[in-house]
């Protein structure tokens, strides 16, 4: 008879019984390896999946907040914003987890609800406290995700509440050349409504947010900014001499 806590030294044939023990038995001696319960290497891996659903139920809400993290830093609330849960958010956020907590790359729950494109757990997390304009390791912020990812809705609820549209990334990007890049016209186009979107900044390799659009070949873009830079009455030369390109429209 196999004493408690015996498992197969090697792998047996089949999907039997034995076949199951030595699974169950090969994660149970993985989690003791890494000093974490099977219980948290579960809701470790939960975290890495997005999976809000499990930890939905993992989470008991008499039981103080989990501070289990997956490898990277990643929480159980950036979880369950990545995955637009709200209500979960809203327990964990009644249960008392760090809005302004972030991952070893720099990512917060904000940039995980922004690239969500959840404009209600954004406004929920800056009511709470989030730091909006926070930066990323890569540089990049909140509104630089929603532009990227195309959430103009997210994009608008964002410049409404106060993030700065210039903020430039390792690169230099800001979050209208990331949105040009990416041909995403409608957060291009909601980033243009405000006046403090700058036209004329340039990245690290002294391109506009035109040039950007223009290479990457997104003419409908490249001349959605030449007209907004018409009606700002933008001097001509100035937006010429400020990037490598000459002001023209080009072909759709």
């Amino acid at each position: 008879m196999n004493e408690p806590g015996y498992c197969p030294r090697s792998r047996p044939p089949g999907r039997g019984a034995r076949w199951l023990l030595f699974v169950v038995c090969a994660v149970t001696q993985a989690a003791a390896n890494a000093g974490e319960t099977v219980f948290e290497q579960a809701v470790s891996e939960a975290i890495r999946n997005n999976d809000s659903a499990f930890l939905a139920h993992a989470i008991d809400d008499d039981a103080p907040l989990p501070e289990l993290t997956a490898s990277d830093g990643k929480t159980v609330l950036m979880a369950a914003c990545a995955d637009d849960n709200l209500a979960l958010v809203d327990r964990l956020l009644a249960a008392g987890a760090d809005v302004r907590v972030h991952n070893e790359r720099g990512g917060t729950a904000l940039m995980y609800a922004a690239a969500a494109g959840s404009e209600a757990i954004v406004s929920r997390l800056i009511d709470t406290g989030a730091d909006i304009d926070f930066r990323a390791e890569n540089g990049w912020t909140a509104l630089t995700l929603a532009s990227a990812k195309g959430h103009a809705h997210v994009v608008s609820a964002l410049l409404a509440r106060g993030a700065d549209p210039n903020i430039p990334d390792v690169f230099g990007y800001t979050a209208l050349m990331r949105a040009a890049q990416n041909g995403r016209r409608d957060a291009v186009g909601t980033l243009l409504e405000s006046p403090r979107t700058s036209l004329v900044q340039i990245n690290t390799s002294g391109r506009r947010a035109l040039e950007v659009a223009r290479e990457s070949g997104h003419c409908d873009i490249t001349n959605d900014l030449q007209r907004a830079a018409a009606l700002r009455g933008v001097d001509a030369q100035r937006f010429r001499d400020s990037g490598n390109v000459r002001i023209e429209s080009c072909d759709e």
